[in-house]
């Protein structure tokens, strides 16, 4: 049968659709594969509401009721037998969150758990690892959103640290970034990296993942360094948003948050001293399928 992961994101909602065929009696695979497999992905932009005003405006609402009725057909045609919806940073912030999932409920028959931001790196956790044989001995997962940053250190699997700080790439566009949000980020990272020493920093979500395209590193195809980033950032950082989407062939919603993201991880690698960030590909997505096949 076929399982989905719904991911209400504060940049995007994504649908992903597994074969349980296999299971996990080897690993976890992460691919969409035609005909086999499925993906789809609507840019919302939720946090643009939530981190500028506070609340998620009615026209966003309904875009996500809507969205999220087109994720239950899509389900239906699929005959998905299992799934689960779960909502992060944006969804947490808004004051009016209640409201938002009620109607996506009323008009999708789709329930939305609003998740923490612990659950969240815990998943991205069990994504990594049901993919990843050969483990590093210690592993220090950032998941860097629209609003926040979640981090966890496990150290030969066990969770050491974990922690969600509001720290979020829209967060920075719209203007609503704490002063002291970076530094409070960059001064823990800087007391994990010198309790534990080198640390194997592995980025997800799509922002982490659209600068390894960017920036390819033939010998290391997933690894982003601390020069990369460098640079990267400060070829992005006077450009505007047109102007960003002609050059590196981004859609506007990426285009939007790119430097922002960029200067999240540009803030990671500097304050861990690691030599390169893993653009692994997981996510909370992977992570609700991983747990979805584990309960089967």
């Amino acid at each position: 049968m076929n399982i989905a992961a719904i991911d209400i994101g504060s940049n995007a909602s994504r649908l992903l659709i597994k074969s349980t065929e296999g299971g996990l009696k080897e690993s976890y695979d992460a691919t969409v594969r035609p005909g086999f497999d499925y993906l789809t992905r609507v840019p919302m932009q939720l946090g643009m509401d939530v981190y500028a005003n506070g609340n998620i405006s009615k026209e966003r609402t309904e875009d996500l009721a809507q969205a999220m009725k087109q994720f239950r057909l899509i389900m239906a045609a699929c005959k998905v037998k299992q799934w689960r919806a779960c909502a992060t940073a944006s969804l947490r912030d808004a004051g009016n969150r209640q409201e938002v999932i009620d109607r996506v409920e009323a008009v999708s028959g789709i329930h939305v758990e609003i998740i923490s931001g612990e659950e969240e790196a815990r998943l991205v956790r069990d994504s990594y690892f049901a993919q990843i044989q050969s483990r590093p001995h210690q592993v220090l997962f950032t998941d860097v959103g629209g609003g926040s940053t979640d981090v966890c250190l496990t150290v030969d699997g066990k969770v050491i640290f974990t922690r969600s700080f509001p720290v979020g790439s829209m967060r920075i566009v719209c203007g609503s970034l704490e002063s002291d949000a970076l530094p409070m980020l960059s001064q823990q990272l800087r007391r994990l990296s010198d309790a534990h020493g080198q640390l194997h920093v592995v980025g997800s979500g799509g922002s982490i993942r659209k600068i390894c395209e960017l920036c390819p590193n033939t010998e290391h195809p997933r690894h982003v360094t601390y020069e990369t980033l460098d640079r990267l950032y400060h070829e992005l950082e006077p450009l505007t948003v047109d102007e960003k989407m002609a050059r590196y062939h981004l859609s506007r919603d990426r285009a939007e948050i790119i430097t922002e993201a960029a200067q999240i991880y540009h803030t990671i690698a500097s304050a861990t001293g690691a030599p390169f960030i893993e653009a692994a590909p997981i996510g909370v997505r992977d992570g609700i399928i991983v747990n979805l096949l584990k309960n089967l």
